[in-house]
């Protein structure tokens, strides 16, 4: 029965209908994810796999710009084409890896969130803030005394009866907006003002780059990730979302099923991170010859499937600029199991 398959089978299925090797990743965006799936890639490739796509579950509360750059990037210099599944949640820096990926699939409850780099607070162990805060904090003080201005001017000019002209009484409620908002200017540092500015723009330039690649988004929708909400925890749904990218496509059957059978590590983000290459293997695999408890712990299996991610990696990617708003609902594709837990060394940045 359907119900009965196991993680082999189902991730076989799912593998078929992408023609792409299949990688899980649930956890913070960071050095050691980064290593972990070098690894995965790697281990695909030395398994004599040759698929010519890669499909991504991912789920992440976020983590390093840097980090995230180089994950996008390793698929995209690995593989043909790149998909990235976001079966729950996304944020930060995982949507800065989603602007790398050809293909986005999401259903009606998975969330992007912003592209805002979080950067550690001063005198604090272990606690990030957002790098908006600072530009939000500059807009709120600007929108004040502009309020403050328009408030004394006009209640001068009213209660004087007019004996106090325009001119008086804009110089007297600039010098008390002055007065009265100065301590707080005084308390904003110039050079973490600036510091946090070129963070942000850390994350629009890698966005820049991935979409060159992926051309799954435009500059546009990149400045809007970065720019664009008003807090890190802004969730960006699945609506916005086909608004926003050039490709999304809903799960198929046979990925709903393969997600739900990894749903302990899929839904939510795994502490500590969790990267998992499911290795493709045929139907008549003797799951007793395993000898690996790695193997068993990931099985693969069979074969089922149907083509439309196939086609649209034919036909879907265009090298124009014009948006396709018809979107194509597709079937996905994966593969196999193993795990790596090795990792490599990457440069840390300001997280997003």
């Amino acid at each position: 029965m359907e119900e009965d398959k196991s993680i082999a089978e189902l991730s076989k299925d799912v593998s078929d209908q992408f023609d792409a090797d299949l990688f899980v990743f649930s956890g913070s965006v960071d050095n050691d994810s980064y290593g972990k799936l070098t690894a995965a890639v790697a281990a695909a490739k030395h398994s004599g796999s040759n698929n010519p796509a890669a499909l991504l579950i991912l789920t992440t509360n976020g983590g390093q710009a840097n980090s995230a750059f180089q994950i996008a990037r390793l698929f995209q210099n690995s593989y043909d084409f790149f998909v990235v599944c976001t079966p729950s949640y996304c944020k930060s820096a995982g949507t800065l890896i989603a602007l790398g990926a050809n293909i986005l699939i999401m259903d009606t409850f998975s969330e992007l969130g912003p592209l805002d780099v979080q950067l550690v607070k001063e005198n604090e162990i272990a606690a990030r803030k957002s790098g908006l805060l600072s530009r939000s904090a500059l807009e709120s003080l600007q929108e004040s005394a502009f309020e403050l201005f328009e408030h004394f001017m006009l209640r001068i000019t009213l209660s004087s009866g007019g004996n106090v002209s325009f001119r008086i009484a804009s110089e007297i409620s600039a010098q008390m907006v002055s007065g009265l908002l100065s301590g707080v200017y005084s308390q904003i540092n110039p050079e973490i003002v600036g510091s946090e500015f070129r963070d942000l723009n850390v994350a629009l330039q890698y966005g820049f780059r991935l979409i060159e690649h992926s051309r799954n988004a435009d500059f546009d929708t990149v400045h809007r990730l970065v720019h664009g909400y008003p807090s890190h925890d802004f969730i960006i749904d699945h609506d916005e979302v086909n608004e926003l990218f050039e490709r999304v496509l809903e799960p198929t059957n046979e990925l709903y099923r393969l997600l739900g059978a990894l749903s302990d590590n899929v839904y939510q983000e795994a502490i500590p991170n969790y990267v998992l290459y499911l290795e493709p293997h045929t139907n008549n695999v003797d799951e007793e010859s395993e000898t690996s408890s790695d193997a068993d712990e990931q099985t693969i299996g069979e074969e089922d499937g149907q083509d439309a991610v196939k086609e649209n990696k034919r036909t879907g990617v265009d090298k124009g600029g014009k948006r396709n708003r018809r979107r194509n609902r597709g079937k996905a594709s994966s593969n196999g199991t193993s795990s790596s837990n090795s990792g490599s060394k990457a440069k840390s940045g300001p997280k997003s």
